[in-house]
């Protein structure tokens, strides 16, 4: 029994308290086992409460879940897009600086190779005047940028052989350039001097006349005449384009050891183992001056810039001053203890190198009388 009926027997009792005892027993166990039911119905119910609200929280947790997939991945797609972005600007970034970096090494490496250039323009200039300073600014050159142009300029400038003048048959003692640089004259112990063309080693004219030893050649400032000195105790002035003789300065009682064009070309000076240096002219060979005060051997003779004056450099240990006008003594250098070699004037003419055996060089400002004069007028 059950529902109502259990109800309605639980009243009936009631109303009839001698019903018998195992009907009492009946609705006992009855209403026990409705009260069993009812509470195994609310356990179940309350299971289904349980697991419906587990479902629930399932649900809610699978919908977190889900919720929380979707921000992850929309936050991973916006991360990627972020990060695509600031990788595309980056690449930007690092084009445009190697754009402006490029630009820069091009416009630097333009700079330097037109500084090289220069520098090498510069080294082929000077080559032919100074080959030191030539040599410094083709490897300044190089350093800055290593152009063909200054690979080139400092393949020229370093000493190399051009040419080999061949045909003394004897020591060669002396060679100087013209004042062009194209040719070169030589001075032989053959008794000949030689012209050659300083390109390429052409011999270009002999000079035969002499009958000793030739010790030096120079050209004159214009390179049209040779002047050469010689043991036979003469200077000869030559043509040297077809080694004609043009003047012979005879007079000398020594060998001649040395012999200068005045800078205009008109004069020749020579220097001899006579202890005396003479002034000619360098046209006829006439004697203009003879300059004596040397107590031994007169190695060296040389014109000042202006012409105006001469200086000698002797084995008497002291070089001289002299006026090339008329061979009057102005100054005597004294100072060296051995034989002076070679004497040079400055280019302003204010000064005067000397070269000794005593392994000194001195160098000298030249106050002549004329110049105390002057400065005493004043």
């Amino acid at each position: 029994m059950h529902g109502i009926r259990l109800a309605q027997g639980r009243e009936w009792l009631a109303r009839h308290r001698d019903a018998p005892a195992l009907l009492r027993e009946f609705l006992a166990a009855s209403s026990d086992a409705e009260e069993e039911a009812a509470r195994k119905e609310r356990e179940a119910q309350e299971r289904e409460i349980a697991r419906q609200k587990e479902l629930r929280q399932q649900a809610e947790a699978r919908a977190e879940a889900d919720r929380r997939r979707v921000a992850e991945e929309t936050a991973a797609v916006q991360a990627r897009r972020s990060a695509v972005r600031s990788r595309r600007l980056s690449y930007a970034l690092g084009v445009l600086f190697l754009i402006a970096a490029g630009a820069a090494t091009f416009a630097r490496w333009q700079q330097l190779t037109a500084q090289s250039r220069a520098l090498a323009a510069q080294a082929e200039q000077m080559m032919a005047r100074d080959q030191s300073e030539a040599l410094a600014l083709a490897i300044r050159g190089w350093h800055t940028a290593k152009t063909a142009e200054a690979n080139l300029a400092v393949a020229h400038a370093f000493p190399q052989l051009l040419a080999t003048l061949e045909g003394h048959t004897a020591s060669v003692v002396h060679a100087a350039f013209s004042p062009d640089g194209r040719r070169i004259v030589t001075a032989s112990g053959d008794h000949t001097a030689r012209v050659w063309n300083a390109a390429n080693g052409q011999l270009l004219a002999t000079l035969v006349g002499h009958t000793a030893p030739v010790g030096h050649a120079a050209f004159s400032p214009d390179g049209q005449r040779v002047v050469t000195a010689s043991e036979d105790k003469t200077a000869r002035v030559w043509n040297p384009a077809n080694g004609q003789l043009l003047a012979a300065l005879v007079g000398h009682t020594a060998p001649v050891m040395h012999a200068a064009f005045s800078p205009d070309g008109q004069r020749i000076v020579t220097g001899s183992g006579d202890k005396t240096a003479r002034v000619w002219n360098a046209a006829n060979g006439q004697l203009l001056a003879q300059l004596e005060g040397h107590t031994d051997t007169v190695r060296h003779a040389a014109f000042s810039p202006d012409g105006q004056r001469i200086v000698t450099a002797s084995l008497d240990k002291t070089a001289r001053v002299w006026n090339a006008a008329n061979g009057q003594l102005l100054a005597t250098l004294v100072g060296h203890t051995a034989p002076v070699w070679h004497a040079a004037f400055s280019p302003d003419g204010q000064r005067i190198a000397t070269a000794s055996d005593d392994h000194t060089v001195r160098v000298y400002r030249v106050v002549t009388l004329s110049d105390l004069a002057e400065l005493l007028g004043k």
